[in-house]
């Protein structure tokens, strides 16, 4: 999937609206969902759908040939893997004082990793075997290696406090180190399309039908 920018931009158009009806049930109707009642739930998936548009404008650039374009989406990309994900992820943790240590420390080793790199980060993309292909995530670079060490450490805590998000992250995870492309990020649009019809699914049916048995 994400073969090109109608898929990407559908992908984050659905995610969205699933998102904004979420929020229409969990505040007005009985029909919630009690994970997004935690606000920075949103933020979380919002960093992961907003790649989908960045893709969106990357598979334009190619398309017409805007290297301008393609650097731009490219240097949004890395914000939004490289510090707007774990973020957001850490962000869920309750306990204030460990969340913000772990947000200053983190924000602080991706500006050490960053600027002591052995090669200056390349923002560009092209499309390799039918998907794009982020020079700057090249996975053979040792930096790379480090850095992916380091992001699942900080993790950890969010992974022991929140199961059911830990699921989710450590695919991503295993996925970003084990697949054998280093075209990764411009597959997971499967899980997230996934994700959200399973919430719309659960709302419209699932929670409708659980009432309705409890009223017989």
């Amino acid at each position: 999937m994400c073969y090109n920018e109608t898929i990407s931009l559908n992908t984050f158009v659905f995610s969205m609206a699933v998102m904004a009806f979420i929020y229409y049930n969990n505040q007005y109707t009985q029909y919630k969902i009690k994970a997004f009642q935690n606000k920075y739930v949103y933020l979380f998936f919002i960093s992961i759908v907003s790649i989908q548009l960045v893709e969106y404008f990357l598979w334009k650039s190619i398309k017409t040939g805007n290297v301008r374009m393609n650097e731009i989406a490219s240097v949004f990309g890395w914000l939004f893997i490289r510090v707007l994900h774990p973020i957001s992820f850490l962000f869920l943790l309750d306990n204030t004082s460990l969340r913000n240590l772990l947000v200053v420390s983190y924000l602080i080793g991706v500006f050490i990793f960053t600027w002591f790199s052995s090669s200056p980060i390349e923002f560009f993309t092209i499309v390799k075997d039918g998907h794009l292909f982020w020079h700057w995530l090249y996975r053979e670079k040792i930096e790379y290696r480090l850095y992916g060490i380091i992001y699942f450490l900080f993790l950890i805590p969010a992974f022991i406090k929140l199961p059911w998000l830990s699921g989710i992250a450590m695919i991503y995870f295993i996925y970003l180190y084990f697949h054998r492309n280093n075209y990764w990020t411009s597959m997971w649009c499967w899980s997230i399309n996934l994700t959200f019809i399973f919430y719309l699914v659960w709302i419209l049916i699932v929670l409708p039908y659980h009432e309705y048995n409890g009223l017989c």
